[in-house]
């Protein structure tokens, strides 16, 4: 007697922590996949707020300018015409190098960061059959620890036991879902 409870704590004990371990894999797998996503999105937003910083003075001296030009004498008006062609080189410069960088970056560092976030996703998704392999092996082993003990237990552990497998049996019969959630297509 004192043998078969001692193997069904053992029972109780490896199936909560499949069961509790196949969750937590599948919610570090989401969140590795997550942040590698929102690694590459920081990356790109930084590139393109360093290019919005650049541009976004030019664009206002332009305007300046433009108005400006519309207020200005004849004589001046040449000055200012220059001025405004040397801030338009100038801003077409700046998007041309922002051009240049993104295709670099698209091409070498980007490329990689956006590798590792789809990789990510889909090691997420083979790895999470092998969690609900494990969630649904967990369940089985702790349900089997739950029977033995339900049925050899004393007191409130043998009913609680008891309830326990009435959640699991609810879950598995109604539910179905929570076993079987990523293996079914």
């Amino acid at each position: 007697m004192k043998l078969i409870q001692a193997i069904a704590y053992v029972l109780l004990l490896v199936g909560l922590v499949l069961v509790v371990g196949a969750r937590g894999m599948d919610s570090l797998a989401a969140a590795q996949s997550a942040r590698l996503t929102a690694k590459l999105s920081l990356a790109q937003a930084e590139f393109n707020q360093e290019y919005a910083g650049k541009t976004v003075g030019l664009e206002a001296e332009l305007r300046k300018l433009a108005t400006d030009l519309s207020a200005a004498e004849a004589d001046a008006r040449q000055g200012l015409i220059d001025q405004q062609s040397a801030k338009r080189t100038e801003l077409q410069d700046i998007n041309q190098e922002k051009a240049d960088k993104q295709a670099e970056l698209d091409a070498g560092e980007w490329r990689e960061l956006r590798d590792e976030a789809e990789n990510a996703k889909h090691t997420a998704v083979m790895r999470g059959y092998w969690h609900d392999v494990g969630f649904v092996g967990g369940t089985v082993v702790l349900t089997l620890g739950l029977v033995v003990v339900g049925f050899f237990g004393r007191g409130g552990e043998r009913w609680v036991c008891l309830v326990m497998i009435a959640i699991i049996t609810f879950s598995l019969y109604i539910g179905g879902m929570a076993w079987t959630g990523s293996l079914l297509p």
